[in-house]
């Protein structure tokens, strides 16, 4: 696993567990993260990041409830993972 998977992963994870993300039944918080590493590798150098993330999390089959907001995806990903 490479080390933008485990970012990505923890950062699901982190989001589960402070109950700011809700996986439908059966979800694999894995497979979501390899969707936002698809997303992000695919979107422009000037794309926000919190604001792309949220922009998937949103659309993703695999999510039920997104309560968390873009800003607060750019401080855990510069404070908890950097």
């Amino acid at each position: 696993m490479s080390l933008l998977q485990r970012v990505m992963l923890k950062l699901v994870e982190e989001l589960v567990q402070q109950e700011q993300l809700e996986l439908e039944p059966g979800a694999d918080p894995g497979e979501l993260a390899e969707e936002l590493l698809a997303h992000l590798r695919s979107a422009p150098n000037h794309a926000h990041v919190g604001a792309a993330v949220c922009q998937v999390l949103i659309a993703s089959p695999r999510v039920a409830e997104v309560y968390v907001e873009d800003h607060v995806i750019i401080d855990l990903l510069n404070n908890h993972y950097t």
